[in-house]
């Protein structure tokens, strides 16, 4: 994880939803997103998959 960007999608595993947004933070307990409904804070293991998608147009 340590090397996602900006405009990151992840997926969390127990909550079967995405958090799409600004990636914020990255260490080895979480990710840290800032979606259009506030921050995120996802736990590291429940990481299903990560990918980088292109900005929003707007």
């Amino acid at each position: 994880m340590a090397s996602t960007t900006a405009g990151t999608c992840f997926l969390p595993a127990d909550q079967g939803t995405d958090a799409l947004g600004d990636l914020v933070s990255v260490s080895a307990e979480e990710v840290v997103v800032e979606t259009r409904r506030g921050t995120v804070r996802i736990v590291g293991d429940t990481m299903v998959t990560a990918k980088e998608v292109p900005p929003a147009h707007g």
